[in-house]
């Protein structure tokens, strides 16, 4: 077994292998699943969610905002890194600028954006879910063969593919990150809803995830005094 230390802006790997031996295609059929699930979950128990126009239409607004900041990271990505023939970033562990810094832009907006707007009817578990798969869908459309057919989508891959994490940024981001994340956000919103009347106290749980992690790093990075070595999740590499 490998065990690499990697410091910020060393690559761990590439995307040379085919994307249907990867997680990308994991990915795809587990929100498939759930898709299906949360489909069939709400034609049985609460069918009338489909007339609210206007959760549909916010949603897919604040859906917009994110990937436009992602779409910006990305750019500011490209300002100041080469890319290869494919559209990756290429940068080096002595160039000022890391993508770790566009994509906190990301891990913000995918916690905040859905904050925008003051809790509306519908309420309830089912809205929440929805929402939080959409969140996920907006991750699934960086999979490797759409981020390679489509420049708009590889924009915003670019602005959270740290090279430290290749090749397994998106499975990281979503099994380690989002998904959890998001998945104990509805949890404590359906609380605060059901028992304790106070939607809002959600935001709580929110801004702790989502600025508490989020700052963590950057914070850890310039004002840390004491550098330590973390493995990665399949211990093959340990980083700085």
């Amino acid at each position: 077994m490998t065990n690499n230390i990697l410091m910020p802006g060393d690559s761990a790997g590439n995307y040379d292998k085919k994307w249907t031996k990867t997680f990308d295609l994991k990915f795809l059929i587990m929100w498939l699943i759930l898709f299906s699930f949360l489909l069939s979950w709400t034609i049985i128990f609460d069918p009338n969610l489909f007339e609210a126009k206007n959760f549909f239409i916010k949603t897919a607004i604040k859906l917009s905002i994110m990937m436009i900041l992602a779409l910006l990271g990305g750019i500011l990505c490209r300002h100041y890194c080469n890319i290869d023939e494919k559209g990756y970033i290429t940068t080096s562990k002595n160039k000022w600028f890391k993508v770790n810094y566009t994509r906190k832009i990301q891990h913000f907006a995918a916690y905040l954006v859905p904050l925008l707007s003051p809790p509306t009817e519908p309420l309830g578990i089912l809205p929440h879910l929805w929402e939080s798969l959409f969140v996920l869908f907006m991750f699934l459309v960086l999979i490797k063969p759409v981020r390679e057919f489509s420049t708009f989508f590889m924009l915003q891959f670019n602005s959270l593919d740290r090279v430290e994490d290749r090749p397994n940024t998106l499975k990281w981001i979503v099994l380690g990150n989002m998904l959890p994340g998001l998945l104990i956000i509805t949890i404590f919103k359906q609380i605060f809803e059901t028992y304790l009347g106070l939607p809002l106290l959600a935001s709580v749980v929110v801004f702790t995830v989502a600025i508490g992690d989020g700052l963590a790093e950057p914070i850890g990075t310039y004002l840390g005094k004491k550098k330590y070595v973390v493995p990665s999740w399949n211990l093959k590499n340990r980083y700085v």
